[in-house]
């Protein structure tokens, strides 16, 4: 048959016509519904968000209310998923720290440590006594030489000791000659941990090898200059095991927790293989 022929066929007419409407219905008709998913929200879901209202507003909630809040609860899940589908989770570090804190408190979350005996326990306190005794304690006082209101602090704190040294009798008070301390002037009984927290590692260092009596400085200081002087000083007061006994128990059972956990973190990454491939360097898998 001709071409001019066969355009002027009816099947050819009927066939054509057939595929542009079937064309036109695949652009106008409305898209499937995509698959259902079921969200459950359990007796403890729901316990949860009514005790998280009264939690804030110290009331149970009214129908209205609970309802607003599952409404919420549902719709966050539901955004939840649609995120994950679409890979949302994927190289976020918040969402990986998050997730590996709660793994890592899922891994503690096991049976108790076995209780230990009397014996288990001395021979704890006999290996760790040195925890367990009373910390050294120290008095003092002392005046701040601050460097964002001096030219050379140093100089000052320096010049500052000087004239207490040349006195017949130190107050036991200088602050008068430097600045307004923002912790005070005088500290009683503070254990060395607490000044390291409040002038850092090498006042605390240089203060407790410091004889008691005199002013002594100047002293580096994590806000400045200072000088001090020791008071009182009590040093380690060791406790035997009758007195300790509470903090020994104590001890023990972190450390049981914290082998335990490390044990656990162990054979989970054992399951695991790690290739590192830097852009440059050597660099060995963890």
């Amino acid at each position: 048959m001709k071409l001019p022929g066969l355009l002027r066929e009816p099947l050819l007419h009927f066939l054509l016509g057939g595929a542009a409407l079937f064309g036109l219905y695949a652009l106008v008709r409305p898209a499937p519904p995509p698959t259902e998913q079921t969200v459950v929200l359990t007796a403890g879901d729901l316990s949860g968000v009514e005790g998280r209202f009264e939690a804030r507003w110290h009331r149970a909630p009214s129908a209205a209310e609970l309802k607003r809040r599952v409404d919420d609860r549902t719709t966050e899940e539901v955004l939840y998923r649609e995120g994950l589908s679409l890979g949302l989770d994927r190289d976020d570090p918040v969402v990986r720290e998050r997730v590996a804190r709660k793994m890592a408190y899922l891994l503690r979350s096991r049976a108790e440590p076995p209780t230990p005996d009397e014996a288990t326990l001395r021979a704890w306190f006999a290996a760790h006594r040195e925890r367990f005794a009373i910390p050294a304690r120290v008095s003092f006082a002392q005046v701040w030489f601050d460097p964002t209101h001096r030219t050379d602090a140093e100089a000052d704190a320096r010049a500052a000791l000087q004239a207490l040294r040349d006195l017949d009798q130190p107050p036991a008070d200088a602050r008068f000659l430097g600045d307004p301390p923002p912790r005070g002037a005088t500290f009683t009984d503070v254990d060395p941990a607490t000044v390291r927290a409040d002038f850092g590692q090498d006042f605390a260092t240089t203060l407790l090898a410091t004889p008691a009596g005199d002013w002594q400085g100047p002293l580096a200081s994590e806000d400045g200059w200072r000088l001090a002087r020791v008071t009182a000083r009590e040093g380690l007061q060791p406790r035997d095991f009758a007195q300790a006994e509470d903090a020994v128990r104590a001890d023990w059972r972190a450390a049981q927790e914290h082998e335990a956990d490390a044990e656990a973190l162990a054979r989970l990454r054992a399951r695991y293989h790690v290739e590192l491939k830097p852009i440059s360097g050597d660099l060995e898998a963890p």
